[in-house]
């Protein structure tokens, strides 16, 4: 390309790119992809490969003499260009990534096609010749897997035989295949009972290790028994976890994907899949995905997953559901007709379910519940927090437990607790702790100094009301902005006690309700009481309390116990400055500035004590030697 075509680029195409964080791609005149970039500042970035003074790379020069056509899309955030950015290098192949960039939480496990077939990792699936399982978005827990699985079945890391053993054989991890001692047949037959194991059919390995105890025992070899009884165990203790959740040993793969559409017309897809092999959930995984398509967005997005996770002899039932936005069930009419394409191309049978038909079943049940785990990802995502798949999904397992136990009408996201400390009536504090989807909100917990009572029932009723009426007033004086208010209210309150306590707290929440409905406001809250002495849960209307368990029993008593070691902390610490500064007022010569000071750097009583016993001379520092004298003759004497 010459020279004043690059200028005429640089002046005509880059003067109309915006200062905005997006991903640009160059094309040839042939309209072949050269490269796909990711930038902070378009403009910037896109203007830097033509400036004269630029330092020279062979292979970038070369790059630029063929661009012909600039193209760009602006996303609103740097983390979208990054996926928007690995998606289009995976599917596009362009000539000049050096790297085929992936998301780093895809991990899969390689079984080589070598003349010593192996197990690796692998980030991408690269090798026709291999054989792939996975992905996986755990890291350590696949990796804790195949380790013990290698003791149960040793396996070698070299790729072709050796004159001298491998590492692995001085430590019993590979039976000596590399040199020989072992037969290939023998080899083969044990990475084989490791790929049942991945693929969730364990039953037929310990029908395989059974049979090697009986055939060691008819042979007199009761050593060898002995080993492969020992090895059995092991596979039990790693399997043992593993919850059969379907009635049927059925082999089906779930997947539900949320698409979203940003305000710069991105569609991010949020994918979350949960693998079952013999009814029992072998793997969990989240994807994001995204893309500017606006036409069969879906089909794009599913082929694109499904490339990454099936092969065409995978021979899976996969049960598909979509959403646009959070709830809208998405019409895949078009899609049915091209299923047959997908399914020839990836060896599975597609099922497109929606949620009236999904709903009849135990699939059904667990599909939305993955379609609430997808949500939660593409939300916690767009906060930026990092993720942890297999606790995300025990978290919300726990939400959906205590929504079917209590028999709410939705799922409660937003859990808040309350608890009252005080000292015979005296520093009297009530704390409001905070559980969104199942996690400390600790940015929205609150501190109520109420009056000095000793009633835990008026104390209660206080804390509450000024809970509802601050979420009120936000309502008066923000009417433009009610999505926001920092006083949302909860999906469910927990209180801390039995019976007495709930009936007191539903007085207010029934006063409140009608104050609520009278601005044409909702007041969608449901309450229930935990009993510390049988961790009882008692509802509304209902005599019998509920015992929870697993999740939901951790969950409600996580949330009472942060409630109380809140409520405490703060009135431990009130108690303690307040005590503090009364000592400190009757000492002579100690004015407000000093014991300003004082409290700033020891925080109370104790620790000016400690100082003046330990660390005088830090006490001096702060106040002087006059008054750390004053303190001695109060303190120690």
């Amino acid at each position: 390309m010459s020279r004043s075509l690059h200028m005429n680029l640089q002046k005509e195409v880059i003067k109309s790119i915006p200062h905005k964080p997006g991903v640009y791609r160059y094309y040839t005149k042939n309209n072949e992809l050269l490269y796909v970039g990711k930038a902070k500042d378009l403009k910037n970035r896109v203007s830097s490969y033509f400036q004269e003074g630029r330092p020279k790379n062979e292979r970038l020069t070369l790059m630029i003499s063929q661009i012909d056509r600039i193209e760009y899309t602006v996303v609103e955030s740097e983390k979208e260009s990054l996926i928007l950015e690995a998606n289009l290098i995976n599917n596009l192949q362009p000539k000049y990534n050096v790297l085929l960039k992936d998301d780093k939480s895809y991990l899969y496990v390689r079984f080589t096609n070598d003349p010593i077939p192996g197990i690796l990792f692998a980030r991408k699936k690269y090798d026709p010749k291999s054989e792939y399982f996975g992905p996986y978005t755990r890291k350590a827990g696949i990796i804790n897997v195949l380790r013990t699985l290698r003791t149960i079945f040793p396996y070698c890391q070299e790729r072709f035989p050796q004159k001298r053993p491998c590492n692995y054989v001085s430590i019993k991890q590979c039976d000596g295949i590399c040199i020989g001692l072992e037969a290939k047949n023998i080899y083969k037959d044990k990475l084989e009972q490791i790929k049942n194991v991945l693929r969730g059919k364990t039953a037929g390995v310990e029908n395989y290790l059974n049979q090697k105890i009986i055939d060691s025992i008819e042979n007199s070899n009761f050593e060898l028994a002995a080993l492969w009884r020992d090895k059995k165990h092991i596979l039990e203790d790693t399997i043992s976890s593993q919850k059969i959740i379907l009635a049927e040993p059925q082999d089906v793969d779930l997947i539900s994907l949320i698409i979203k559409e940003s305000e710069t017309g991105l569609q991010i897809g949020s994918v979350f899949t949960q693998n079952i092999r013999d009814g029992k959930v072998i793997n969990v995984a989240n994807f994001l995905l995204s893309g500017t398509e606006e036409e069969d967005i879906e089909y794009k997005f599913l082929d694109r997953f499904l490339s990454n996770s099936y092969n065409q002899h995978s021979n899976i039932d996969v049960f598909v559901q979509m959403f646009t936005g959070v709830n809208e069930f998405k019409k895949i009419e078009k899609l049915v007709f091209e299923k047959a394409i997908l399914e020839r191309k990836y060896g599975i049978k597609l099922h497109f379910k929606n949620t009236f038909e999904i709903n009849r079943d135990k699939l059904g049940e667990l599909m939305e519940m993955n379609r609430q785990n997808a949500i939660i990802y593409l939300q916690r995502n767009e906060l930026g927090q990092k993720l942890n798949i297999f606790e995300e999904n025990n978290l919300f397992i726990g939400l959906v437990d205590i929504q079917k136990t209590l028999q709410l009408e939705k799922i409660p996201r937003r859990l808040e607790c309350y608890d009252i400390s005080h000292l015979s009536g005296k520093f009297v504090y009530g704390s409001m702790v905070v559980f969104i989807d199942g996690r400390p909100s600790k940015r929205d917990y609150r501190l109520f100094k109420t009056k000095e009572q000793n009633n835990d029932f008026e104390n209660h009723k206080e804390v509450l009301r000024r809970r509802f009426e601050r979420c009120l007033k936000w309502y008066d004086e923000h009417p433009a902005k009610v999505d926001k208010n920092p006083w949302e209210l909860p999906d469910l309150i927990i209180v801390d006690g039995g019976k007495g306590q709930l009936s007191a707290d539903l007085e207010i929440m029934d006063e409140y309700r009608q104050l609520f409905l009278t601005k044409g406001l909702k007041f969608d809250v449901d309450v229930c009481s935990l009993a510390k002495k049988l961790e009882e849960v008692f509802v509304p209307n209902q005599n019998e309390p509920y015992i929870f368990s697993g999740n939901a029993h951790f969950m409600i008593q996580r949330i009472r116990d942060e409630a109380h070691r809140f409520a405490i902390t703060n009135n431990r610490n009130a108690r303690l400055k307040e005590i503090s500064v009364s000592e400190l007022d009757s000492i002579p010569g100690v004015g407000e500035k000093t014991k300003q000071k004082l409290l700033q750097v020891f925080r109370s009583k104790e620790n000016i004590i400690k100082n003046l016993y330990s660390n005088q001379e830090l006490v001096i520092e702060t106040v002087g030697e006059n008054i750390t004298k004053k303190l001695k003759k109060q303190f120690l004497v």
